[in-house]
């Protein structure tokens, strides 16, 4: 069997709170399980017995774990990428990401093709860039930039 590479979110706190936020966003989310902090890790960590630890969510196809940790700051080089066939649902999807948001690229026609595109870091520090598809399915990935001293 091949190795399965999953995408890992850390948030400070607002793990469970932002997969609730993607499941409202995202009509094929899924939340897939809850774990708890359990007491050894408790006590090694400062975190509070019983607190959320990590959220597993489905997304379409791909498997994002949502973890409590330690701060970290978030780099516009690794987003989120999902590509839809339906304009309409691309917008709705929009809305709700640059709520409280960045927008980093407007969500419009592009030069090199796409009829619409765009990039944002919604609210949690999380980069996303959404694409219209001529694919019938939503799909989901990871996209990592590679741009030398731009973005580190």
């Amino acid at each position: 069997m091949p190795q399965k590479i999953s995408t890992c979110l850390t948030f400070q706190g607002q793990a469970e709170e932002a997969m609730k936020f993607y499941a409202s966003v995202f009509a094929d989310a899924k939340i897939v399980r809850t774990d708890r902090t359990p007491p050894s890790v408790a006590k090694m960590s400062g975190a509070t017995e019983g607190s959320v630890l990590a959220v597993v969510m489905k997304l379409g196809e791909l498997e994002i774990l949502a973890l409590n940790g330690p701060p970290f700051v978030p780099t516009p080089a690794t987003s989120l990428f999902v590509a839809c066939p339906s304009i309409p649902e691309i917008e709705k999807m929009w809305a709700k990401l640059i709520d409280g948001g960045e927008i980093r690229m407007a969500l419009e026609k592009q030069p090199w093709g796409a009829e619409k595109y765009g990039w944002v870091k919604d609210k949690f520090g999380v980069e996303w860039q959404l694409i219209n598809s001529p694919h019938p399915k939503t799909s989901y990935g990871n996209c990592m930039l590679f741009v030398d001293k731009q973005f580190g």
